[in-house]
């Protein structure tokens, strides 16, 4: 009595035989011995969005979004698919890849300003397939609507008081920050302040006789940004 050993590693899916001639000491007798196994990939592959980050906004409508997909045994397929803020699929693209570890960038243009989400849906050359979580992309190539408003001075104004106020029309979707600047006559600055809400106005107190100017600029979080006029005023 002799005992053979037969072993299956899963480093390779798909069925595997193997046949054994089975003599006997006194050559008497032999036989054929049939052996098979297979395996089967049951794990689905998975992935990471890599760029853009998720809640970007941006002013440029053509983006790179890149996905980097892992399998245990070999990719087949990476679907980028676009939904917009009502929920409805605009864009649904398929590219065929392979490896265990693969990057791929799917160059989309976002046909109109507004808030995306994107992901991938992944595959595998056995059939099983996974999506990766949703990024949001704001898309945002207006500039911040801004204009100087009431009670504001008019350019080359003279007074006597010892302020400057400056009062604007601001309104952006994404705002990010407003910029009011003074300068002196050698266009120096003497008080620039920036905030981060949407205040309107400003007033300067204290100033001292001389020429001034002044101007204000708004930033929106997709980096569009808008400035008015410069306008001169003079205390004395």
């Amino acid at each position: 009595y002799k005992s053979v050993h037969f072993t299956c590693s899963n480093s390779t899916i798909g069925n595997f035989y193997a046949i054994f001639n089975v003599t006997s000491d006194q050559n008497t007798a032999s036989s054929y011995l049939n052996v098979s196994c297979g395996f089967t990939d049951i794990h689905a592959p998975t992935g990471n969005l890599i760029s853009p980050s998720n809640n970007t906004y941006s002013n440029q409508t053509s983006q790179n979004l890149t996905v980097e997909a892992f399998d245990n045994y070999a990719l087949d397929s990476e679907t980028l698919q676009v939904y917009n803020s009502s929920g409805s699929r605009i864009n649904e693209t398929n590219k065929l890849v392979s490896g265990k570890d693969n990057i791929t960038g799917i160059v989309y243009i976002f046909p109109y300003n507004g808030v995306f989400k994107w992901s991938y849906k992944i595959n595998d050359t056995s059939g099983n397939t996974n999506s990766t979580v949703n990024n949001t992309i704001t898309i945002d190539t207006v500039n911040p609507s801004l204009s100087y408003g009431a009670g504001t001075l008019q350019n080359d104004s003279n007074v006597t008081h010892h302020y400057v106020y400056v009062n604007t029309s601001l309104y952006d979707l994404n705002f990010a920050s407003i910029t009011f600047g003074l300068y002196n006559f050698s266009k120096y600055p003497v008080n620039v302040t920036t905030y981060t809400s949407p205040i309107s106005h400003i007033n300067w107190t204290g100033v001292p006789d001389g020429t001034y100017f002044y101007n204000v600029t708004a930033f929106d979080k997709a980096g569009n940004r808008n400035s008015t006029a410069a306008r001169e005023i003079t205390i004395d």
